[in-house]
């Protein structure tokens, strides 16, 4: 499960940080009532004003904080001992939905290692290709990605990608039980 609050609500009255933290209270404790776990996802800026609703959360997922100069944000999560899975982008993808990193893989990956983020570095296309930052496979050196195969994916934002991929584990984890 994840929440994202970098969008607009759509929501008339628009919906007050009361609503969020109250959301986030019973979302949070309705899916560990449940036995799975909860992540927040590029929620930063959120949990910079509201640091005590880190506990509630068993993991962030964040995308872009290389690129967007944020990462500082997610450190409440480590501090917590919670891990943050981090991915940027090389490209901004067919639509543009992705915001590419600046400088090289390497530099992207020393950013997230330096955060003690779990980071990888895609295509924003979600193609099979993937630079891990760190750990055993990790293959920041040769800048190239962990398969063999074309990066091309189908050009969709990787924002939406992302989150499916972490509510299909939810899912998948739910299914287990």
């Amino acid at each position: 499960m994840a929440l994202n609050y970098a969008g607009k609500d759509g929501f008339t009255p628009p919906i007050s940080d009361q609503d969020s933290v109250d959301y986030i209270n019973w979302l949070t404790g309705t899916v560990h009532d449940l036995n799975l776990a909860v992540a927040s996802k590029n929620g930063g800026l959120f949990y910079a004003t509201h640091p005590e609703l880190v506990s509630k959360f068993d993991f962030a997922v964040v995308e872009e904080c290389a690129a967007s100069g944020n990462c500082n944000l997610y450190d409440v999560f480590v501090k917590a001992g919670k891990p943050v899975f981090a991915a940027d982008y090389k490209d901004k993808g067919k639509d543009g939905g992705c915001k590419p990193i600046t400088g090289t893989v390497a530099e992207a990956c020393a950013v997230l290692n330096s955060h003690n983020f779990e980071g990888i570095i895609k295509s924003c296309g979600l193609g099979a290709t993937v630079v891990q930052c760190r750990g055993p496979n990790a293959n920041i050196e040769q800048g190239k990605g962990s398969s063999g195969s074309s990066d091309s994916g189908n050009g969709s934002s990787g924002g939406i990608s992302f989150g499916v991929s972490v509510a299909v584990y939810v899912f998948a984890a739910f299914l287990a039980l």
